[in-house]
This record gives C-alpha cells, sequence and structure tokens, in this order.
C-alpha cells in the first residue's frame, strides 16, 4: 500500500529547505521524508492564489 504524505505551506521558498541546501536552516524531519520519498523540484499551478490552488489539490 502506497502512503502519500502532501505538505503545503504558503509563501515557503524550496530553498529554505536543509535537504535543498540551506547553510543555516535545520529541517531534519523533512529531511528524512525527502531523503526516503520522493519530493519535486518544479510544480506550476494553473491558478496563482493559494486557496484556489489548493482547492484544485483535494478536488481534481
Amino acid at each position: 500500500m502506497l502512503n502519500v504524505v502532501l505538505v503545503m505551506t504558503d509563501q515557503h521558498r524550496a530553498d529554505c529547505l536543509g535537504f535543498n541546501g540551506h547553510p543555516i536552516v535545520e529541517t531534519p524531519h523533512l529531511d528524512s521524508l525527502a531523503a526516503d520519498g520522493v519530493h519535486f523540484t518544479s510544480a506550476y499551478s494553473a491558478v496563482p492564489s493559494c486557496i484556489p490552488a489548493r482547492a484544485v489539490l483535494m478536488t481534481g
């Protein structure tokens, strides 16, 4: 059985995560998830606003 964890943050740059190479920020739990799973380096949304983009993820 496949487990999916979708982490959605608002106004959070990808380079502010430890596993993406930030020299100061420590994110050990997210680093562990990224090491054992998959993370995407590029993502595009059909809508620029946060709330409609989240609604699309949940409703299709």
